[in-house]
């Protein structure tokens, strides 16, 4: 909380709280973190009162090749939950993170 109070002192205003199409996104989810949380969204996601959820990367084609695609040869089974189409957003691209 500190941390955001003196943001306005520093020039930095904090983003303004916007509506969102999904429930979680996972950032980082081809990593070994990622691809736990992407895991338990898609078999336990309904389970865990989600109604959406995306994975995010700054590669696709490796989130793709490693993540989704192993992902979709099992169904999710009734208490699972598909993801909605990738996000890309790298850390070093803050316009990538704003649209994330």
């Amino acid at each position: 909380v500190a941390q955001v109070r003196c943001l306005p002192q520093l020039g930095i205003r904090p983003w303004p709280t916007m509506p969102r199409d999904l429930d979680v996104v996972i950032f980082g989810a081809s990593g070994d973190t990622g691809i736990i949380g992407c895991c338990c969204l898609y078999f336990k996601g309904r389970k865990l009162g989600l109604s959406s959820w995306a994975p995010a990367a700054r590669n696709l084609t490796k989130l793709q090749k490693e993540v989704l695609e192993r992902l979709s040869a099992v169904e999710p089974g009734p208490d699972g939950l598909k993801p909605m189409p990738p996000i890309e957003a790298d850390c070093d691209d803050h316009e990538s993170l704003v649209r994330m």
